[in-house]
This record gives structure tokens, sequence and C-alpha cells, in this order.
């Protein structure tokens, strides 16, 4: 309700911000297509693999670990990931990880995990 309004006095305020908003809406429009849906049970699964096969590799190096965000949420609340959410949240302390980056980084390439950036 509160945007609403806003956008409204933005719009009086500012002729291109209409413009500017309706660019914007487009993109996430097409980011929400892809990410927002239901995920099937095989993409659920293999979000359970990934996560239990992280589980294991953190346990092998005694780094402690917690699930957050969506993935808390859902074990909580659904006992289940969460069929909308389409990641996995888990935190790691950086006082454990950093003496073992490198292990945790070799343990993650020999398990067939992709490293975009660290």
């Amino acid at each position: 309700m509160i945007k609403r309004h806003v956008k409204n006095l933005l719009r009086r305020v500012s002729p291109a911000f209409d413009r500017r908003v309706r660019r914007f809406e487009g993109a996430y429009a097409e980011y929400a297509d892809k990410k927002i849906r239901l995920r099937t049970d095989e993409e659920l699964e293999l979000q359970g693999r990934g996560l239990r096969e992280i589980r294991d590799i953190l346990n092998k190096l005694e780094i402690p670990y917690y699930v957050t965000h969506g993935t808390l949420l859902g074990a909580i609340r659904e006992g289940d990931f969460i069929r909308w959410d389409w990641d996995v949240g888990i935190s790691l302390k950086t006082e454990e990880v950093v003496p073992k980056f490198s292990r945790l980084i070799s343990q993650l390439r020999e398990n067939g995990f992709e490293l975009k950036s660290y």
C-alpha cells in the first residue's frame, strides 16, 4: 500500500521516474519468470543431494555450518525445502574456514562442484 502511494508521488514529482520503473519492472519480470516457480521433485532431490555432499565435506574438514534463510525456514515449517526457493542457504564462520580454505576448495572441486568465484 505504501509502495503504491510512494510510486504515485514520485511519478508526479519526476516524469522520468515512470520510464525508469517500467524498464526495471520489465527486467525483473524476466528474472522472476526464470527463478520464481515451483521446483519439481527431481530438482528438490538435486538440492538435497548437493546439500548432503557439502555437509559431508564440511564435516570431514570439521568446519561447522548452519542452514540459513529459506533453507532453514523450509526445514522448520515444511520439513523439507520450500518448493519455490531456488537456492540452498548455508553459513560458515570465517574464523573456521580461513585456516582450511585451500582444503575446502580442493574438496569441493574433487566432488564436482563448480566454483564461480571465491
